[in-house]
């Protein structure tokens, strides 16, 4: 919990200086993503699409983006292991302090519902990496992004000792706005002691994520 609240500090002492380029845009989104638990020595995937959107604001170096993605699991055991149903919903404050580096706080809520297992609620909240380098050719570069979540709490479920989220890809978004695109690697790791009599379990989400959208300004 300190390491985000100094990244917030942080954020909030940049944003003190003068602020000009303002921008806003929307995104369309797709998260073709496989979910492998590991539980008491087994293992088992569950596989489907999220969809959702995202939006972002930006004045000078400080942008306010909110997200969601919201899909259906499955996987080919049926019954043993039933479909799951996943919504997630962040919100993130960066500051850039580069052109290409931006450093910020994310807070996300996950709600994973099934007919067997319940519903459950994670909410992560941790200090956020965004790297964009150039890639040499106008409007192109590379992404790289890092969340990483010490304050991590469930409601419904076991502890949650580790969250991390990661994306690794190539973008496309011109000076002074127009079309943009998104598309890399998204990998995301939450594992869960022991609580109440239940064994340890690891949750890894992995899978390719599609962005599509437009921006105006800056």
């Amino acid at each position: 919990m300190r390491s985000a609240t100094f990244v917030l500090a942080a954020v909030f002492g940049c944003a003190a200086s003068p602020l000009t380029a303002q921008s806003v845009s929307g995104t369309g989104s797709a998260f073709t993503v496989v979910r492998r638990t590991g539980y008491e020595g087994a293992a088992y995937e569950q596989a489907g699409v999220m969809y959702g959107g995202a939006g972002e604001a930006g004045l000078g170096p400080v942008t306010i983006s909110v997200s969601t993605l919201i899909g259906k699991l499955t996987g080919d055991d049926g019954d043993v292991h039933p479909p799951v149903d996943v919504r997630s919903t962040s919100a993130a404050l960066r500051v850039r302090v580069v052109p290409w580096l931006a450093l910020g706080a994310q807070l996300e809520a996950r709600r994973v519902a099934s007919d067997v297992g319940g519903t459950s609620v994670w909410r992560l909240i941790g200090p956020q990496l965004l790297v964009t380098p150039p890639l040499g050719v106008v409007g192109f570069h590379a992404v790289g992004e890092l969340s990483y979540y010490p304050s991590a709490v469930v409601t419904n479920g076991p502890k949650m000792k580790t969250a991390l989220r990661t994306m690794i890809g190539a973008g496309f978004a011109r000076r002074g706005g127009g079309p943009t695109a998104r598309v890399g690697y998204r990998f995301e790791r939450y594992d869960f002691s022991d609580s109440g009599g239940s064994s340890p379990r690891l949750e890894q989400f992995g899978g390719i994520v599609a962005e599509v959208g437009f921006r105006l300004g800056r």
